[in-house]
């Protein structure tokens, strides 16, 4: 009993922390952002701030990702494209926009395959797969899910 009440007071006294140490890391990724140049590293930068923002500021994080897609579209990295359109369909997916989502997911899909990303490849169908998941299509989802198992399978 002595170790549930331990474990208890520990987790009040310390999760405070852990959520400053976050915001203290956002902060710091906000602040690098403001400062770089319009590159890669930008690029990268961007994909972090989508995801530190994806739960905490849905629309905050759709302004970076569709930033992210403006800046990779400029760069014409279409790796970094497709996943900026990958990262846009899951916030869409987030906000039960399935058909959006399903758009951005595609785009994603085709850029992936045009330069022959596999990574991003299985990213899209996984995005696919879960817009099926969300909307009760479990046939669907699991065969989007065994196409991606074949791909992984083939690249391994």
């Amino acid at each position: 009993m002595r170790k549930y009440i331990f474990a208890a007071v520990w987790v009040v006294l310390y999760i405070p922390h852990w959520s400053y140490a976050q915001t203290d890391r956002i902060d710091s990724l906000l602040q690098v952002y403001t400062q770089q140049p319009k590159d890669t590293t930008q690029l990268c930068t961007l994909t972090h701030l989508i995801n530190a923002f994806m739960y905490r500021e849905p629309q905050r994080s759709m302004a970076f990702a569709r930033e992210k897609l403006i800046l990779a579209r400029n760069l014409e990295f279409k790796r970094w494209e497709s996943l900026a359109n990958y990262h846009i369909g899951v916030l869409k997916i987030n906000q039960d926009q399935y058909d959006s989502a399903n758009i951005y997911f595609d785009r994603a899909y085709q850029l992936a395959m045009a330069i022959d990303d596999t990574y991003r490849v299985v990213l899209a169908v996984d995005g696919m797969s879960g817009i099926n998941l969300k909307k009760g299509n479990f046939t669907a989802a699991d065969s989007l899910n065994d196409i991606n198992i074949a791909i992984l399978k083939q690249k391994n």
